[in-house]
C-alpha cells in the first residue's frame, strides 16, 4: 500500500511560498511541489512523484504509482496571482502532451498570491505516490483554498479512468442526476472514450445527514448517543448518465457542524475506522460565503485500485 505523507509550511527545511515576483523563484508554486512530491525536504522524504520537464514557466510532475499520468503547472509573472494547473495522460516536453484536461485551452486555478512579495504563505499538502491534497491560505480572507489532482478509486473491476483534477470551491451536489458543480476533470468517461468537449464529475457525499452542498453536516457534535466522530465516503459521479465513477481516496465528508472544532486538529478511528487517522482543515472555500470542513486521512490506509 503506498505511503501517506503530510508537508507543511511549519515543518523544518519547508520550502517557502511567496508572491511571485520573478519567474522560475524559489519561493514558486512549482518549487514547493517539487520539494513535496519529488525530492522531498528537511527529514521528509518526497512523496513518490517524478518531474520529468521543466522550465522557467511551468513544470510536469508525474504520478509516481497507479495511472501514471501528467500535471502541467503554469505559475509565472504572466499568470499572477493565478497558477494554471491541467491533467494529461502523457507528455512529451512542459507544454506538449496527449488527452488534456480540462480540454485545451482549459485549466483550473487557484487564488494563493494576494500577498505581497516576501509574505510567507501558510500551506499543507496531503499526498501518497498517486493522489495529492494542496490548501494553502488566502491572503486577503485567510480561508483556504485548495487543488486536488491523481487518482481515485474505481469502482470498475478493471481499475480504470480514474484520475481527476479540481481546484476549490469544494461543493457537493445534492442528487447523483442533476447538474450542479461538475469541477471534478477527468480524461475519460467509464467506458474508455476521451471527452474531447469537457464532461466534468460532481461530487457527492451523504446526502441525508449533509448541510445544503457544502461539506459539513447536520449530526451533532458531539454526538450524544456515541460521542463520536461521524464521516462518510465522498465519491464522483456522472451526472448525465448517470454514473458514480469513484470514491476520493482519503477525503471525507464531515457530518457535523464546524462550532467546536479547530482548524488543523487531527484524531484517530475508531470502531471500522480503526487503523485510521485524520487531519482536519476548517474553513476551506465553498460556493459564496459558504466554508467547508476537510477530512483526510494522514494515515497509510487510503484506498488503492492495482
Amino acid at each position: 500500500m503506498p505511503t501517506t505523507r503530510i508537508y507543511r509550511s511549519t515543518d523544518a527545511g519547508a520550502p517557502v511560498l511567496e508572491r511571485l515576483d520573478a519567474v522560475d523563484e524559489a519561493t514558486s508554486m512549482m518549487a514547493l511541489f517539487n520539494s513535496c512530491l519529488v525530492s522531498g525536504y528537511g527529514a521528509l522524504p518526497g512523496a513518490g512523484w517524478t518531474r520529468p520537464y521543466k522550465d522557467v514557466t511551468y513544470a510536469v510532475f508525474k504520478q509516481g504509482g497507479g495511472s501514471g499520468e501528467y500535471l502541467q503547472v503554469e505559475d509565472s509573472t504572466a499568470v499572477t496571482p493565478s497558477p494554471r494547473f491541467v491533467g494529461y495522460e502523457s507528455m512529451s516536453s512542459t507544454t506538449v502532451g496527449t488527452s488534456p484536461y480540462p480540454v485545451n485551452p482549459g485549466y483550473v486555478s487557484i487564488d494563493y498570491q494576494a500577498a505581497a512579495g516576501g509574505i510567507p504563505i501558510p500551506w499543507v499538502l496531503v499526498a501518497d505516490d498517486r493522489t495529492f491534497y494542496f490548501y494553502t491560505r488566502d491572503a486577503t480572507t485567510s480561508n483556504y483554498v485548495g487543488l486536488a489532482y491523481g487518482d481515485g478509486y474505481s469502482y470498475q473491476s478493471s481499475g480504470l479512468y480514474r484520475t481527476f483534477l479540481t481546484s476549490t470551491p469544494f461543493r457537493r451536489n445534492s442528487t447523483i442526476t442533476a447538474p450542479g458543480m461538475d469541477r471534478w476533470y477527468t480524461p475519460r468517461d467509464h467506458l474508455g472514450t476521451y471527452n474531447s468537449t469537457d464532461a466534468p464529475l460532481t461530487l457527492i457525499g451523504d446526502q441525508a445527514k449533509g448541510t445544503s452542498e457544502t461539506l459539513t453536516g447536520a449530526v451533532p457534535y458531539p454526538h450524544g448517543p456515541d460521542n463520536k466522530i461521524w464521516l462518510a465516503p465522498l465519491e464522483l459521479v456522472h451526472h448525465g448518465t448517470p454514473a458514480i465513477r469513484m470514491r476520493l481516496r482519503g477525503f471525507w465528508h464531515w457530518l457535523h457542524n464546524t462550532a467546536s472544532v479547530a482548524d488543523d486538529d487531527v484524531f484517530p478511528g475508531t470502531d471500522d475506522m480503526l487503523g485510521k487517522n485524520f487531519l482536519l482543515l476548517r474553513n476551506v472555500q465553498s460556493q459564496g460565503a459558504y466554508l467547508n470542513i476537510v477530512v483526510h486521512e494522514t494515515s497509510s490506509t487510503w484506498e488503492t485500485n492495482s
